[in-house]
């Protein structure tokens, strides 16, 4: 049973923070078929402080998830205390600093992988968590900014303030989410430092991934992103594959019933968390990838205005679906 930190995990399968994707349903989703920890996607310090009713109103969390991390971001050593105390209420169960967010409109501000660029603040920054959080804390980081460079002095930071554990998304930040993850630099990161738990991240898109970071890699976890938003299902695969069980096939209409029990907790969110069209289109067009057709239903799907028709779309998709099974989810 891999440990991470202070968490005993059954397989070391965890869902990783996406913003608007992975919301309490989804979330939901992956803990039923697998998934053994997860996070709220990044929040900054300053609007958890500035907007603190507003955003206290917003969280929603269920009974089904957990351990469930929060993972903050923010370029204000200073509010990391008070952001924690806000924090200390809520049904969390360890922080996650954001130190890999490549988006632009992020690293302009300094923010997310930006400050792998600036060692000094971060070191500041992770200090102040180390000194004020009462739960554990972790990283996710990025290699560095262009290179890795920035890669092991990170380690060394995260390990000399007593971090539980650091999540290595294998690309540096110039990268985004294109080209391939390094995976080699997560096993120079075990080696330089054997102590430190490592979550391994970036192209994790079947179990045999997953196998291979726990065991040629030696990662206590895997994270797994952009693979689960096209099927939560991913989770169920790899335990089954790491527990040497046949993988479980899904059926296309598996697909469809997951999808309008994520609708109906998505619906009954919407008195604290307004109701998102566009984000739930986008999580109904993902589940439909590998499917025959996918681009004509993606298509199909985008013309869809209200709930009701979500609603319906779905069931005419249960009702329609043949018994065509998919084993793993295929990128696209």
């Amino acid at each position: 049973m891999p440990k991470l930190g202070s968490f005993d995990l059954r397989h070391g399968l965890v869902l990783a923070p996406i913003l608007d994707v992975t919301t309490s349903p989804f979330r939901k989703l992956c803990f039923k078929y697998g998934a053994d920890m997860a996070f709220e996607p990044m929040v900054w310090t300053n609007y958890i402080l500035m907007a603190t009713q507003k955003f206290l109103d917003s969280v929603v969390t269920r009974p089904e998830e957990h351990p469930l991390g929060f993972q903050l971001i923010t370029t204000r050593p200073e509010q990391v205390k008070p952001a924690l105390d806000v924090l200390e209420s809520l049904p969390y169960d360890l922080y996650d600093l954001n130190v890999g967010c490549p988006s632009r409109n992020v690293t302009k501000l300094g923010a997310g992988g930006a400050l792998l660029g600036n060692l000094p603040l971060l070191e500041e920054i992770v200090a102040e968590m180390a000194k004020h959080a009462v739960k554990p804390f972790s990283l996710k980081i990025r290699v560095g900014l262009s290179t890795s460079d920035a890669l092991l002095p990170v380690l060394q930071l995260a390990k000399d303030h007593g971090a539980d554990f650091v999540t290595i998304h294998a690309r540096t930040v110039s990268q985004g989410y294109g080209g391939t993850a390094d995976w080699s630099l997560i096993h120079l990161a075990k080696n330089k430092f054997p102590d430190i738990p490592i979550v391994g991240n970036g192209d994790v898109r079947s179990p045999e991934n997953a196998r291979d970071l726990l065991d040629t890699f030696s990662c206590e976890g895997v994270m797994i992103g952009r693979t689960a938003m096209k099927n939560p299902r991913i989770f169920q695969s790899c335990a089954a594959f790491l527990e040497q069980k046949s993988l479980p096939s899904i059926a296309h209409r598996e697909i469809f019933t997951d999808f309008l029990e994520f609708l109906q907790d998505t619906l009954a969110d919407q008195k604290v968390r307004p109701f998102d069209l566009r984000a739930v289109r986008g999580t109904l067009q993902n589940f439909c990838s590998g499917f025959p057709l996918a681009r004509r239903l993606r298509m199909e799907i985008n013309n869809l205005t209200s709930t009701e028709e979500l609603r319906a779309f779905a069931t005419r998709m249960l009702d329609e679906s043949d018994p065509i099974e998919i084993n793993s989810p295929r990128p696209g």
